[in-house]
């Protein structure tokens, strides 16, 4: 397996919908997201290499994350960082559970448009979603031991800490590719991209002490359609 390259920031925006997506699913279906804080984030990382491992045997570039095998199973870092800026940004809170919040369900409904040549992608996490979301982080942590990798084939349970298990699939790879549509992207960027969302908040907190600005007629330019 080729040395993982970084995301770019259309696969991190493209990573940060789709893992909001997934946890608005799982919530939707009544599947709690519960634990300290390291148990609740392995639950969702071992979702995501799920759903990504079946999609890069298909040939369909959806996730962009880098896993490698450590104590608990596969591992992505980028996932971790996903998270914190989902929750950071207030799309989700990291409670006791990890719940959706109002932003993220605002940013949600119009997501059909936000994706390109998405339908297998939603269809695939939300299949894992129905398999595994009901497991508590030990269930899900022996249901991906006993998965097999992608290339050797072998029992996750088997493979050397440390060993890189998948990579992202670059475009080049691809056979099927979800994109994020053009007329949608500059929106995106500024609300899940690294660093942006909380320059505009800064922002917007700065405008709401600013007398000579009209706060509502600005605030009407950059919220989601």
């Amino acid at each position: 397996m080729i040395a993982p390259t970084a995301r770019n920031v259309e696969e991190i925006i493209t990573d940060r919908l789709l893992l909001l997506y997934m946890i608005h699913y799982l919530r939707g279906r009544g599947f709690s997201i519960r634990g300290t804080d390291f148990q609740k984030l392995l639950k969702i990382n071992k979702l995501l290499y799920f759903a990504e491992s079946r999609m890069y045997v298909k040939r369909i570039k959806s996730y962009n994350y880098h896993f490698r095998k450590w104590d608990h199973g596969p591992f992505a870092q980028e996932a971790y960082l996903d998270i914190d800026h989902l929750n950071r940004s207030n799309f989700i809170k990291k409670g006791t559970v990890i719940n959706m919040q109002d932003e993220g369900k605002i940013l949600l409904k119009d997501i059909d448009d936000m994706l390109m040549g998405e339908n297998k992608v939603i269809d695939c996490i939300e299949r894992v979603v129905r398999e595994y979301g009901e497991y508590s982080w030990d269930e899900i942590k022996s249901a991906v031991y006993a998965y097999p990798t992608i290339n050797k084939r072998v029992r996750m349970e088997k493979v050397k800490k440390g060993t890189a298990i998948l990579n992202k699939l670059e475009f080049s790879e691809a056979e099927q590719a979800v994109q994020l549509n053009p007329s949608w992207f500059d929106t995106l960027k500024i609300m899940l991209s690294p660093h942006m969302y909380s320059l505009l908040k800064e922002g917007i907190a700065s405008l709401q002490h600013d007398q000579g600005e009209d706060f509502d007629e600005f605030i009407k330019t950059i919220r989601p359609r």
